[in-house]
């Protein structure tokens, strides 16, 4: 079972996913209201931490799904918690400029964990459609 942490909800955070997951749990939880947890939920299991660093140090958490308060932060939240060796989901954008999606690539690197943005819909329409059409070469170069 994957012990998963929750921290913000500035964005689509994963909490109605997890009710019901057969492979992943909601463990803990950070800048997230109790009142936005879907029922069906054990409330009593799942820790309510103060702060981002108090979810970062919990051994009860293998992943965490950023929703960052400030999506400036969340790149160097995602660096922060791949460091502190979790996994991480992260809203979209991820991070802002380029350096920043280095330094988080770089951290999931250098830890051997795993990294993804929330971007599901790429390979729904009318994306694949977008991405085929680019592919064929019928609209000429695309910059």
């Amino acid at each position: 079972m994957i012990r998963v942490g929750l921290y913000g909800t500035n964005g689509h955070q994963i909490q109605n996913a997890l009710a019901s997951h057969p492979l992943a749990c909601l463990a803990a939880i950070s800048g997230v209201p109790l009142d936005q947890l879907p029922p069906g939920l054990d409330i009593a299991s799942i820790c309510a931490h103060d702060t981002f660093e108090q979810l970062l140090a919990d051994p009860g958490v293998d992943f965490i799904s950023l929703c960052s308060p400030r999506r400036i932060d969340q790149a160097a939240d995602a660096v922060r918690a791949l460091s502190a060796g979790k996994h991480v989901l992260a809203e979209k954008p991820c991070a802002m400029n380029e350096a920043d999606l280095d330094a988080i690539i770089e951290a999931a690197r250098k830890t051997g964990k795993c990294f993804h943005e929330m971007a599901g819909t790429a390979f729904e329409q009318p994306y694949w459609a977008m991405r085929e059409a680019v592919k064929s070469g019928m609209l000429g170069g695309i910059v």
